[in-house]
């Protein structure tokens, strides 16, 4: 299934976009130590073993590992990308992964055109490192729960930590998750709020998933 609405596509298998409370976002740090993807991976499995769907970022790490138990549990699972339908999935070592997800759940590209590179004069970030920002924000309005695994106790920072902020402003139910299973929920994160006028505009986003769902 490919079909597009205004700026978003979604590629992949049918999915009820306007019925998301088993959407379960598991994310983290792209430098996850060897337990923690392990964990990551083994609850994709489950989750979808319970009927959830799994969602996330297609970012290494944290994101990776949770696609892969997913799919490999042959459950459903979807990524929400920065890059557009027309360009190469980042990073390129997930291109596979991608491949695989289209079989059995599915990509959200909310970006119609690439990002522009920064200017060498241009402060702070780049377009593209603001859309794995937007990205984050997006999968926590998407998803009912957000979990991290992560043995560290102190406070989540990182890409995570936007989606975290966000989930937390709407209430979503935030845990993390250690390496012996344990859930911990309303963890601690570093409070922060975007600076810039954001290109998504989350509810229209929302909307144009109803539509692709019609």
């Amino acid at each position: 299934m490919n079909k597009t609405i205004n700026s978003l596509i979604y590629k992949g298998m049918p999915i009820d976009f306007t019925n998301r409370e088993n959407w379960v976002a598991i994310v983290g740090s792209r430098n996850a130590t060897q337990g923690e993807l392990n964990q990551a991976y083994y609850l994709a499995k489950r989750l979808v073993a319970a009927g959830k769907i799994v969602v996330s970022g297609l970012a290494k790490g944290i994101d990776t590992a949770a696609h892969q138990g997913a799919v490999d549990a042959g459950g459903k699972t979807i990524a929400i990308v920065n890059t557009p339908s027309l360009q190469a999935i980042y990073p390129k070592e997930n291109r596979k992964l991608a491949d695989d997800i289209l079989q059995c759940g599915g990509i959200i590209y909310p970006y119609k055109d690439a990002a522009k590179e920064m200017d060498a004069g241009e402060k702070g970030m780049s377009q593209f490192s603001k859309r794995l920002i937007e990205r984050d924000l997006l999968l926590a309005e998407l998803c009912s729960v957000i979990v991290t695994v992560k043995d560290d106790e102190s406070p989540i920072t990182g890409g995570t930590k936007w989606a975290f902020n966000r989930g937390g402003e709407l209430s979503k139910r935030l845990f993390r998750m250690d390496t012996n299973q344990k859930f911990y929920e309303f963890p601690s994160y570093e409070k922060r709020k975007i600076y810039w006028d954001m290109e998504l505009d989350v509810e229209e986003i929302i909307q144009e998933l109803y539509e692709v769902t019609c």
